[in-house]
């Protein structure tokens, strides 16, 4: 069958599902887009399955704690606690009328604290379940745990840290696909995980048959953490066939990501368009770069790098905070029209990605994020194939690099989308010991190196940034900004680590674009770290691209982030949609054109914003995404780089007033979304610096 005839089918095959298509590519087709795909046993009613294990008295063990007891799980469950309840649960089979009732807490440090909690307590922590049962009353007797694996959306699983397209097997399951007419040679290309504990070196085989004659089989170690790994299984057609997937034997459940059926020669590589890497450090003042007058030691890797690539040196953020100007970036929309605005509302879904955009041009996508506002609860995994959400331990080798050297050594023909997020520069600030020598004009080499560390500065300070005084965030600034360089002087580290992973995988096509979402202030106008204002110093942000085909040198003029979507899909020759406010950068004669940048909040408060002509700059407020003031003060960049001497404006002299595009800036698109926000994520806010609950002030 040519490529021609097979796209034809493909996309009859998914008008009649009546779903959306997209263009594969030639000559593969996604198992999702099969006419016929069944999975048994088939998914209970708001979940994707359920694992169940039975425990007796022997499997239980001392635990390191008074009156604690584990067990080793055979698949562990994801998430805590939610509307419905636990996706935990832990049931006596037969129970007894004087044993305690059983109560799942979410944190498993919690249970250090046992003697505050009734018998009963348990909780889940990595393979193992931790009972408190300080009177013995309740091993005795036959528990049944079991495992509620959700699904976030059709066909999308959520496994540990890992988000993907594809089937979940349970032991026994199978996966039922009948193939469209194919005639020669075609390859199986599926991702695979034992999602399960290995304290039992405990093993479930894979079993591939076509038409009932098995045609592949292999035995995989169980996983707690994944990865998951590609498996390409060759298989000869002459016509129609069935193609069964089964979770053979052993304990543990069998994840299988974004399975497609390709030909062989495809991998060939016929698209030749350039490989994208967005990578944003989180929270990078643009001054961090020599590019931006920075001193050139504190980022030497990053300096070397951008020296030979297209830098902008007037780079601006969308919004002074995470999560509406990383929404920005991934849609092309200001943070009022996407409306994920506030540390309560997520990325609307009927908004398109660029994630979307490119995968349907036939781009692999991948992210690999520190989660908390780059996570799927913010829905911004839309469009991704893979999605690996890491926690902020800034432990960069061992989680981002590491999932991103597994992601690169992967090649399944498609050009790679890969958008890179960390919190390693972000509160709380961390610097190593050898830099704090390194740098004797930031930190006083005669105080203690305790002096440095984040809990110290804390409690030199108790009181959250926004109830300070001038005098006290004056006084905390001060030790603060040593402290941040120090955490990006570490930072570039990793930075060039991630350098030579790029060129050990020898991928040349690559087009790697470094930026950050915000800035950081240390006092500069009255302000600590970053969502408060709309000065430099929390949205002038590096911008960097480097790749084949591109020029060096440095371009002055003003660009916003808005700008950064359209870019991506010039790059992969994709059109943008005419909705999305911004162009792309990559034409130097492009005419000037303002652009915003919004503090954004769910509070009844207004929140300023900053319109950008040229070199002048002009600050008026919103309410709740409604303009309420045109006319603050302005400033002109060049003479006045610092904000230092304000021009006083008035409504007839504001350019604002003569702005048309600023009412569709603050025009929603589609109706926010709230999330659901658990105790866990509450504290990982309160620990990353976010003070109150969720509807204080964003940070």
């Amino acid at each position: 069958m040519s490529a021609w005839t097979f796209k034809r089918l493909g996309a009859f095959l998914c008008w009649a599902l009546m779903a959306a298509c997209q263009d594969p590519g030639p000559d593969w087709i996604e198992v999702a887009a099969l006419p016929k795909v069944q999975q048994t046993p088939a998914a209970a009613p708001g979940a994707f399955l359920q694992h169940t294990q039975r425990l007796q008295a022997a499997d239980w063990t001392p635990a390191p704690l008074p009156g604690v007891w584990m067990a080793a799980l055979e698949v562990p469950g994801v998430g805590g606690t939610d509307a419905s309840g636990s996706a935990h649960k832990l049931s006596a089979a037969a129970p007894e009328t004087n044993s305690p009732a059983l109560t799942f807490v979410p944190y498993a440090a919690e249970l250090q604290t046992a003697g505050s909690f009734a018998p009963g307590t348990y909780t889940i922590a990595g393979g193992d379940v931790f009972l408190f049962d300080p009177d013995n009353r309740l091993r005795g007797q036959t528990l049944i745990y079991t495992a509620t694996i959700k699904q976030p959306a059709p066909g999308r699983l959520a496994l540990g840290n890992m988000f993907t397209d594809g089937y979940l097997l349970a032991r026994g399951g199978a996966l039922t696909m009948h193939l469209p007419e194919w005639h020669g040679a075609a390859e199986l290309d599926v991702e695979v995980w034992a999602y399960g504990t290995n304290i039992r070196a405990a093993t479930n085989t894979l079993s591939v048959r076509l038409d009932g004659r098995e045609v592949f089989r292999e035995d995989i170690v169980n996983d707690l953490v994944g990865p998951l790994s590609a498996r390409k299984i060759a298989l000869d057609l002459d016509g129609a066939h069935e193609l069964v997937l089964e979770n053979a034997t052993g304990p543990a459940l069998l994840a299988l990501g974004t399975p497609r059926l390709a030909r062989p020669e495809w991998k060939a590589r016929p698209d030749k368009r350039p490989d994208l890497m967005l990578f944003v450090a989180d929270t990078f003042r643009a001054d961090n770069l020599a590019m931006n007058g920075g001193d050139p030691r504190w980022t030497p890797h990053m300096n070397a790098w951008a020296a030979e690539g297209l830098g902008f040196t007037n780079a601006v953020a969308t919004a002074p905070w995470t999560l509406p100007s990383q929404a920005s970036m991934l849609t092309g929309l200001y943070p009022y029209q996407h409306g994920a605005t506030h540390l309560s509302t997520k990325l609307p879904t009927n908004l398109p990605t660029v994630a979307e955009r490119l995968r349907a041009s036939g781009y692999r996508t991948v992210a690999i994020t520190d989660g908390l506002f780059l996570s799927p609860q913010y829905g911004v995994d839309r469009g991704f194939e893979l999605f690996i959400e890491h926690g902020q331990e800034k432990a960069f080798d061992q989680t981002t690099l590491a999932s991103l050297r597994e992601v690169l050594q992967r090649d399944d023909g498609r050009p790679l989308f890969l958008f890179v997020q960390t919190y390693n520069v972000h509160t709380p600030y961390v610097v190593q010991p050898a830099t704090l020598a390194a740098f004797p004009e930031l930190f006083n080499p005669s105080v203690p190196p305790e002096h440095w560390e984040w809990e110290s500065l804390a409690k030199r300070h108790p009181v959250a940034p926004e109830d300070m005084t001038l005098a006290q965030k004056h006084a905390l600034g001060v030790e603060l900004q040593p402290m941040y360089r120090g955490g990006v002087h570490d930072f570039d580290v990793w930075f060039g680590e991630l350098l030579t992973t790029l060129r050990t995988v020898q991928r040349d096509n690559l087009v790697l674009i470094l930026t950050s979402d915000h800035g950081e202030a240390f006092g500069e106008h009255g302000s600590l770290l970053h969502g408060d204002t709309v000065y430099q110093e929390e949205v002038h942000v590096p911008l960097v691209l480097r790749g084949p085909g591109l020029p060096a040198g440095l371009r002055t003029e003003p660009v916003g982030l808005i700008d950064l979507a359209p870019t991506l899909l010039e790059l992969a020759n994709v059109a943008t949609p005419r909705d999305w406010v911004g162009r792309s950068l990559l034409n130097a004669t492009r005419p000037a054109a303002p652009f915003g940048t919004f503090a954004t909040s769910k509070e009844n408060e207004e929140r300023p914003f900053a319109v950008y002509f040229e070199s002048h700059k002009v600050l008026g407020a919103t309410r709740q995404g409604e303009l309420t003031t045109i006319a603050l003060e302005g400033f002109d960049l060049d003479s006045d780089p610092g904000e230092l001497a304000p021009e006083t404006l008035t409504p007839a002299t504001s350019p604002l007033a003569k702005l048309g595009a600023l009412i569709q800036w603050l025009t929603p698109r589609s109706v926010a979304e709230p999330i659901e926000a658990s105790a866990e994520h509450r504290a990982r806010l309160q620990a990353m610096g976010y003070f109150g609950d969720l509807e204080a002030t964003p940070r």
